[in-house]
C-alpha cells in the first residue's frame, strides 16, 4: 500500500474526530468536572469511537481479514461508547467484555489446538 492511501486515511480520521467533537458538544456528550475529576473543564466523552473507525478502515483495506477479531473489537467499542453516553450496569459491561475476549482469543487460534 502506498503512502497516499495512508495519508488519505489519516486525513479522513482527523476529519472524523473534528466532526465527532462538534457533534458530541452539540448533543452534550461531555463529562462535567467534579471533586473526583482529573480535569477542570468540560471534556468530550466517547472520542475513542474513532479508534473503531480506524480499525474498520484497516479491516476493509485488508479484504476483511480477521472477522472474528473485528467482531470482538466492535462489541468492546459499542459497549464502551454506550457507557460514555449513559452508564451501563457493570454486569452487562463485564459480560460483553468477556464475550469480546473470547472472540479475540478465538481469532488467534490458541483454542483450536
Amino acid at each position: 500500500m502506498n503512502w497516499i492511501v495512508y495519508a488519505g486515511v489519516a486525513i479522513l480520521l482527523f476529519g472524523a474526530e473534528v466532526l465527532y467533537l462538534r457533534l458530541a458538544t452539540q448533543y452534550n456528550i461531555v463529562d462535567t468536572p467534579n471533586h473526583r475529576s482529573s480535569h477542570t473543564q468540560l471534556t468530550v466523552r466517547g472520542g475513542g469511537i474513532i479508534f473503531w473507525l480506524a480499525a474498520f478502515l484497516a479491516f476493509v483495506i485488508t479484504d476483511f481479514a480477521s472477522p472474528v477479531f473485528f467482531a470482538g473489537l466492535t462489541l468492546v467499542a459499542l459497549v464502551s461508547f454506550l457507557d460514555d453516553i449513559s452508564s451501563i450496569p457493570n454486569r452487562i459491561r463485564f459480560l460483553v467484555q468477556l464475550i469480546s475476549i473470547g472472540l479475540l482469543l478465538e481469532q488467534t487460534g490458541l483454542w483450536s489446538e
